[in-house]
């Protein structure tokens, strides 16, 4: 559940993010905070930018996994796996061989 949102003010988008499975509680957790102007920022870790993109499954977002896989590869592969994994099976489609077929 994602309610998108835009601030005239500052003209930025903002995501607010609603979470009610245990992977969203666990990437809320790992949210990497930010102060900007003096304001907590949270913004979703690298390996679940990765997961939410391949679970997206859109050809843009797989292109966007392909640079960000390029520019950092010592993310958290074990973690992207087993998340997509678990994903995977509980919607009953194959995310791992997305995320093959970047590699």
């Amino acid at each position: 559940m994602v309610l998108p949102a835009y601030d005239e003010l500052s003209k930025m988008r903002v995501d607010f993010i609603f979470s009610f499975t245990q992977y969203e509680i666990d990437a809320i957790a790992r949210a990497n905070i930010i102060q900007i102007d003096g304001c907590d920022v949270s913004f979703c870790s690298l390996e679940d930018l990765i997961i939410l993109k391949i679970f997206s499954g859109r050809a843009i977002d797989l292109e966007d996994v392909k640079k960000i896989i390029n520019k950092n590869p010592n993310y958290n592969y074990q973690l992207v796996y087993n998340t997509l994994k678990e994903l995977g099976e509980a919607i009953n489609i194959d995310l791992i061989s997305r995320l093959k077929e970047i590699e």
